[in-house]
């Protein structure tokens, strides 16, 4: 996703959703993600969307080394499905074990070695 399309997408989210988006997040080389944090509501959380269009929610955005703590977001999920059409993965579409999915290289599959979807479609690969 381009990142002008993925700051209109969340800030018009936001909006519905009854906050602001606190920061947009660009990657370098990694990660392979885009990612807005907002701070609607008692606890901060971020939105994150992969190259491929893939859009998830996570408590934060540690370090490289340490995965992605993924959770559900009705309120910004449900303003993103009726506003543009997208639905966000759940926390348990994201947790579950991961086999394989068209679109990942092959090679970095055998590498990197993912073990969950989540792992697998937001990371810090090179």
């Amino acid at each position: 996703m381009e990142l002008a399309a993925f700051k209109k997408t969340v800030h018009e989210a936001a909006r519905q959703a009854g906050g602001p988006v606190a920061d947009i997040i660009e990657p370098g080389v990694t990660p392979n993600f885009l990612a807005a944090r907002f701070e609607i509501g008692p606890t901060p959380c971020y939105v994150l969307c992969s190259h491929a269009d893939d859009w998830a929610f996570a408590e934060a955005i540690e370090p490289p080394l340490a995965p992605l703590r993924f959770i559900d977001y009705p309120a910004i999920a449900e303003a993103m499905q009726s506003l543009f059409g997208l639905m966000p993965f759940t926390r348990a579409e994201m947790q579950a074990l991961f086999s394989a999915r068209p679109g990942l290289s092959d090679s970095d599959l055998r590498y990197w070695k993912p073990r969950t979807l989540g792992d697998a479609l937001f990371n810090w690969w090179d």
